[in-house]
């Protein structure tokens, strides 16, 4: 189990074993992809179509990394103030006073399935693009999903809890804080990078950081609409998605 004697970090934990299997009914119960033209060619065909592109091609290289780090400071006095800074004024870590690790993870489908998306694009085929960007949104949900639940594992293992994650631009973890938050990830390890506009790349990357400890309590629901900073132009939360984890579910 880790210990503050262990210094500031664990070393970087990367994984890429991850099995996104995603089948149609899925897509579709999710996405409820409507309108003319899902009329004139079955929604189901496209996805099947997709789908079996993807892993023929292999559009997706499902990669994460991450790194539990110890919240106190070297002298023992309270929140490390690098850590603090990367919140925003007046915001603090969930269930701050039961932690003593911060986790920060990294996770990513890899480049190829946003250059398919690029190129559906340029060769006006917007409504496989479209599909295609929709199915990749969902495998990046999957893929935060099975990280986390394999971390929780490991630790759970060591004594330790997970708490809610929470992301840079969710207002309450600053989005200038998504470098730094890339750098204790070690996410240069699975080819993750910050653009000169803030921009992750690949597009399909996500991040976040959780609070960890021996009496941190799992929330009953992992990732909320509420709390994300995309929540107004979502595709997704347009159809009825509310998050995913425990609790989630389609209206």
């Amino acid at each position: 189990m880790p210990s503050r004697s262990m210094g500031c970090t664990e070393a970087v934990a990367v994984i890429a074993d991850f099995d996104l299997d995603l089948c149609s009914d899925e897509v579709i119960a999710r996405l409820a992809p409507s309108g003319p033209a899902f009329r004139a060619r079955p929604a189901r065909m496209l996805v099947d179509e997709l789908l079996a592109r993807i892993g023929e091609e292999r559009l997706v290289k499902a990669q994460a990394s991450y790194r539990c780090i110890a919240l106190r400071s070297a002298a023992g006095r309270g929140i490390d103030l690098d850590v603090q800074q990367m919140f925003e004024p007046g915001c603090r870590l969930s269930q701050r006073s039961r932690a003593g690790f911060l986790l920060v993870a990294a996770w990513s489908l890899g480049p190829a399935v946003s250059l398919a998306v690029t190129d559906a694009f340029r060769e006006r085929r917007a409504l496989q693009a479209l599909l295609l960007d929709e199915i990749a949104s969902l495998l990046l949900f999957r893929l935060g999903e099975q990280l986390l639940a394999r971390v929780r594992e490991r630790l759970a293992a060591r004594g330790l809890g997970v708490g809610r994650p929470q992301a840079p631009g969710d207002g309450q973890v600053a989005l200038a804080a998504q470098a730094r938050l890339l750098r204790l990830a070690g996410a240069a390890r699975i080819g993750v990078s910050l653009g000169d506009s803030g921009t992750l790349a690949p597009l399909k990357t996500a991040t976040a950081l959780a609070p960890v400890g021996q009496d941190i309590r799992q929330p009953r629901q992992d990732w909320s609409c509420a709390g994300c900073a995309s929540r107004n132009s979502c595709r997704l939360r347009w159809r009825g998605w509310r998050g995913t984890g425990h609790g989630s579910r389609l209206r």
